[in-house]
């Protein structure tokens, strides 16, 4: 099944041009004097240079007066016309987090979490205390003096299945949809992603500030968990180390472009295992998903030479600087979710890597933290349906809708009358027509008060404890999104 994902702009002149000197002759009654267009088209031409060439610099004639006017906020990276959207929508939702208690009970909860991230005098008193109790659940991290001989893939288990965010691990190991089947879902096994870019750890010309900056938050770190200074920089030291042979282990980005080639299947019985690897990759699977698997499971493999080069490095590394790894990525996960002095290391990096000068406001922190202009965090649903049913028009869907509907009409009508193309290839066009899904907005089920309650039916959230809330959301989106099946998460 084709998703079809369609979005369309329009793009009309405004009367502001000046016709006479243009080579384009269009009649004046043609034009959009729509407030909406000549708006647009303000926007438009405030940001164009006139005086430039745009046959030896097109760049320069589009674009060139924003870059010389507009100026970058100091706790942003970047701006352009999608940012100024971006700030709306979160003046938004802030207004939208911050009203009474009214509404549904999901949105309550929202409101709870949100509230308990800006509550900064809690989060000082906590301060690391709520991940370090999580760190010496998963075994102890070794930096801080914690003997701890688990092997790598206990340690992955008991991290995952205590709630921690892993971005990045030894052995990527998620659900997701077939990319062949999507109404299916499937396993998948494929290498990582890295505290920092592979391209800054695997450069072939060596490594650059950056990764010096990565150090020192590693080391960072783990002296704010506890950590003697010296020990923190040798043992960090070890564990860069390590993770740049991961990385150069892995693929650069530029040789996962094909999507055949990332598409390895096996099942669980015939997938290789070699010294290094978990002792059963049902056993290891099934810990992670709580589920039972069966030995002909199929699973997708995407990097099948990663899997055997890790094994490798793996057999070859000690254990202790394996776990220091791991451990290492569990406190990370942790930073955003702590006091200012953890945020404030983890800005620090982010200031090295990206230039931003000063942190985001707490409150655009926290309003995406519940769930705003994000992708799969957990609370994005409810957040968006508060959002839809505070803000939306609905007529402004339907008539996207309309517009999508005359699109589609009108390519049928091309394709009925295409005279050079096969009678088998027009018959798949259409059925690829037909089968294409449109995603115009917002799904309906998101203003479904009881479809919204049934899928967030596992969702607990902890008033006063936005640590432990921030972790209960984590099992609740590996429960309802990370299961092979049923697929309830779509």
């Amino acid at each position: 099944m084709t998703l079809l994902w369609t979005t369309i702009f329009l793009l009309v002149s405004a009367e502001s041009f000046r016709l006479d000197d243009s080579p384009f002759k269009i009649r004046h009654d043609q034009l959009c004097t729509s407030v909406e267009c000549l708006e647009t088209a303000f926007v438009v031409k405030s940001a164009m240079n006139f005086s430039a060439n745009p046959c030896e610099n097109f760049e320069n004639f589009v674009c060139g007066r924003f870059q010389q006017v507009a100026r970058i906020p100091d706790d942003k990276t970047g701006v352009s016309e999608v940012h100024d959207i971006q700030d709306d929508l979160y003046d938004k939702a802030r207004d939208m987090l911050e009203e009474g208690d009214e509404g549904w009970e999901l949105d309550k909860k929202v409101k709870q979490y949100y509230k308990d991230c800006m509550d900064e005098e809690a989060r000082e008193e906590a301060g690391s205390e709520p991940a370090a109790k999580i760190l010496e659940q998963a075994g102890g991290w070794p930096v801080l003096g914690k003997e701890n001989n688990k092997e790598w893939y206990e340690i992955q288990q008991s991290l995952f299945n205590l709630g921690l965010d892993l971005s990045g691990n030894i052995i990527s190991s998620y659900v997701y949809a077939d990319f062949k089947d999507t109404e299916k879902r499937i396993l998948y096994l494929d290498q990582p992603s890295f505290g920092l870019s592979r391209e800054y750890l695997a450069s072939d010309k060596g490594q650059g500030p950056e990764v010096d900056a990565y150090l020192e938050y590693m080391a960072d770190t783990a002296v704010y968990f506890g950590a003697d200074r010296t020990k923190a920089e040798k043992d960090m030291a070890e564990v860069l180390k390590f993770e740049t042979e991961l990385a150069k282990a892995s693929d650069p980005k530029e040789a996962r472009r094909d999507k055949e080639k990332l598409y390895n299947v096996y099942t669980l019985e015939s997938l290789e295992r070699a010294e290094g690897h978990p002792p059963s990759w049902k056993d290891y699977l099934e810990s992670l998903l709580g589920i039972e698997l069966d030995v002909d499971e199929k699973v997708v493999v995407q990097n099948p030479k990663y899997l055997r080069d890790v094994a490798n490095i793996l057999t070859r590394t000690d254990k202790r600087v394996i776990n220091n790894y791991l451990l290492w990525l569990a406190a990370r996960s942790s930073m955003g979710t702590l006091d200012y002095a953890a945020r404030d290391l983890a800005f620090k990096f982010a200031k090295a890597l990206r230039g931003a000068k000063k942190q985001r406001p707490m409150w655009k922190r926290c309003v995406r933290a519940a769930g705003v202009n994000t992708y799969g965090q957990g609370l994005n649903l409810i957040s968006s349906s508060m959002y839809v049913r505070k803000y939306f028009k609905d007529e402004a869907k339907d008539q996207m809708l309309k517009i999508i509907d005359n699109v589609r009409e009108s390519f049928r009508t091309v394709l009925t009358k295409l005279d050079w193309m096969d009678e088998e290839t027009k018959k798949a066009a259409f059925t690829k027509l037909e089968e294409m899904l449109q995603g115009v907005a917002y799904p309906d089920e998101i203003v479904d008060q009881e479809a919204m309650d049934e899928l967030h039916k596992g969702l607990e959230l902890k008033e006063g404890d936005f640590y432990g809330s921030s972790i209960a959301i984590t099992k609740y989106v590996r429960v309802t999104c990370g299961t092979l099946r049923p697929w309830n998460c779509s």
